[in-house]
């Protein structure tokens, strides 16, 4: 500990204590986890069994860019390590073994929410961003669909140990209005 002076409250220094504990991989960004992953387990992909499944959907969906950026993106908010050709191979993977299982649960979930009335099936991958549009919708949020991926970005928790009872707490760090708006969304409907 930095030398504080002689008149430090106890307090003060507890406090300053915590934060010198403090690592880069204290803090992580969750906000995608916690509201693309709550629907992605509603609609029921989490029977799907593949962890590189579930980052590869929420992390496409939170940023939308190439398969270099996602694994960038996963290697540096969500400490996944992963290189191209992983990638590819599960990609491959999901094409030849679990492209079918992945259609049934959307299909399965598209059927529940229409109350078994459907008439069309179109086929593509926006199911998780088209539930949380129905969900926006269904509370009258005055989120977009596009604010509300772009609010998860800073969502964070951040992880610390007690010094004494070495027991490691995480917290959500404080959300801004529309963060916990989409939050408390997200735990109502799910």
């Amino acid at each position: 500990m930095h030398n504080l002076g002689l008149f430090i409250s106890e307090t003060d220094a507890v406090i300053n204590q915590v934060f010198e504990s403090l690592q880069n991989t204290s803090i992580k960004t969750v906000g995608p986890e916690i509201i693309f992953g709550k629907v992605y387990d509603s609609i029921g992909f989490n029977a799907i069994e593949e962890s590189l499944f579930r980052h590869l959907v929420i992390a496409r969906l939170t940023f939308p860019l190439s398969k270099l950026k996602t694994i960038e993106y996963l290697y540096r908010f969500q400490g996944v390590m992963l290189d191209i050709d992983t990638v590819y191979r599960f990609l491959d993977k999901l094409n030849n073994k679990l492209k079918s299982k992945v259609e049934q649960i959307a299909f399965t979930h598209t059927k529940k929410i229409l109350n078994d009335s459907i008439s069309v099936v179109c086929h593509d991958l926006t199911t998780l961003y088209k539930e949380l549009e129905r969900i926006l919708y269904k509370e009258k949020s005055t989120l977009s669909l596009k604010k509300a991926a772009e609010v998860t970005h800073n969502m964070y928790e951040i992880s610390y140990s007690l010094p004494e009872s070495k027991h490691t707490k995480t917290k959500f760090l404080k959300m801004d209005d529309e963060q916990a708006h989409l939050y408390q969304i997200i735990q109502k409907n799910y």
